[in-house]
């Protein structure tokens, strides 16, 4: 290269690195903004979207779904459905082992801790109380998973997100057994 072009190159990285500040200072400004319309919304008593509870369901119902394998319709687990908590338990004569993977590495480890460690992070940031975060218990006996009980999923998108992971975590469980 000669030197003109190490020039404009040089040029181009610093018009570059001013732009990534630019950007950069416009993410905080929105942020920020945002935090202030949502500190209005909870005085005003709303609270966000993603945060409001599954329409239609009060806080006595239970809404049970089957979990079934999708190659062959396999019933593998029961999930038990509140307005703020649910309840996965898989059949006991599958006898799922906690030990089997990716029950841990994946299920508890990526996914239930990850939205636990989300939620912490807005705790944190004041975004959400603490009795407002995700909590989950694994029950076992002998080593067998009896139930995975999972409080405060807080949005629809979650709970599917929990249950469809379940599913396919169950089912490779069952492969590998």
């Amino acid at each position: 290269m000669n030197t003109e072009e190490l020039q404009r190159l040089a040029e181009l990285k610093t018009q570059i690195e001013a732009k990534l500040e630019e950007l950069k200072d416009q993410e905080r400004l929105y942020s920020e903004i945002l935090s202030l319309i949502d500190e209005l919304l909870k005085k005003e008593s709303f609270v966000k979207a993603v945060q409001m509870p599954i329409e239609g369901q009060k806080e006595e119902e239970i809404e049970i779904r089957q979990l079934k394998r999708p190659k062959d319709g396999l019933h593998l687990a029961d999930a038990y459905i509140k307005k703020d908590s649910a309840v996965i338990k898989p059949l006991p004569e599958l006898s799922l082992k906690q030990e089997t993977p990716p029950f841990k590495s994946f299920f508890i480890n990526k996914i239930l801790e990850g939205m636990k460690n989300k939620d912490q992070e807005e705790v944190n940031e004041g975004k959400i109380g603490s009795e407002e975060s995700f909590k989950f218990e694994i029950e076992t006996s002998e080593g067998v998973i009896q139930q995975v009980s999972i409080k405060n999923y807080r949005t629809q998108t979650r709970l599917n997100e929990i249950i469809n992971t379940a599913l396919w975590t169950f089912s490779r469980m069952l492969e590998k057994a």
